[in-house]
């Protein structure tokens, strides 16, 4: 009755014509349904995200971490925030890294309160992870000093390692940089040099007659080499093939011709 073939094909089974407000009240209906069954699917959806978050909490409370994921994994396919940031907690209490940069990071005041168990500090959000974050600081709290050394070595690789990458990065795109202005001195329909073109030109009989054959260049770093072979008309009207070689910037410019 919602859609109007719908509505068409019942009239000639029934033989009955339906009242233009019967399809209105009907098609209002039909939404009102639609909408109503999608506010149950969320709210079923949300109640059972929050039955396995529950779940997930009740087994941290207890110490049975190792069922914990499961409830968690279940409450996010229901798109629940609260089971990500418990998942996150979970996973950094598991962290051998976290637990040992927490230490390393403490401060001595910090530090004594913890080798006296009155640390009151919220690394976790979840009170239960929290404290049994602070079990594994005290464990290894005796070796802080090591840890401590330990720490610092690793942040000074990490900071060594992002450094060279800084730097291959940087030169990466230094040579795409000089690649394109390279590429930038060249006809893109025969590849000749367009500044040596010029030169070649100007010193001919018969500039007219010139005509590009090859060209080939190496990228010297200091300069470009380029190797240029032509034909054109000599002194006597008859043409002959020559070459040029020359050296060029960077940006394109001669630098000297070579022969």
């Amino acid at each position: 009755m919602i859609i109007p073939i719908t509505q068409s094909i019942f009239e000639k089974v029934k033989k009955t014509k339906v009242p233009n407000y019967v399809g209105w009240l009907s098609m209002i209906f039909g939404i009102f349904l639609m909408f109503n069954s999608l506010y149950l699917i969320f709210k079923t959806t949300q109640s059972n995200a929050e039955q396995n978050l529950k779940l997930a909490n009740k087994y941290i409370d207890e110490g049975n971490l190792d069922t914990v994921p499961y409830f968690i994994a279940k409450a996010k396919l229901f798109s629940n925030k609260k089971a990500v940031e418990l998942e996150k907690e979970l996973i950094n209490y598991k962290d051998s890294s976290y637990v040992r940069n927490i230490l390393a990071e403490m401060s001595d005041d910090d530090y004594n309160l913890l080798i006296n168990k009155d640390l009151k500090k919220k690394y976790l959000n979840h009170s239960t992870l929290n404290q049994l974050l602070y079990d594994r600081l005290y464990e290894i709290s005796p070796n802080r000093k090591k840890i401590v050394e330990q720490v610092q070595e690793e942040k000074e690789r990490v900071r060594i390692a992002a450094e060279k990458e800084r730097e291959r990065q940087q030169k990466i795109k230094e040579q795409q940089e000089r690649k394109k202005l390279i590429e930038a001195q060249f006809s893109p329909w025969d590849g000749s040099h367009l500044e040596l073109t010029k030169l070649i030109k100007k010193s001919m009989n018969d500039p007219d007659s010139y005509e590009h054959i090859e060209t080939r260049f190496k990228d010297e770093n200091e300069y470009i080499f380029i190797i240029t072979e032509f034909r054109g008309k000599n002194a006597f009207g008859g043409k002959v093939i020559n070459s040029v070689s020359a050296k060029a910037d960077v940006n394109g410019n001669i630098i000297e011709i070579i022969k």
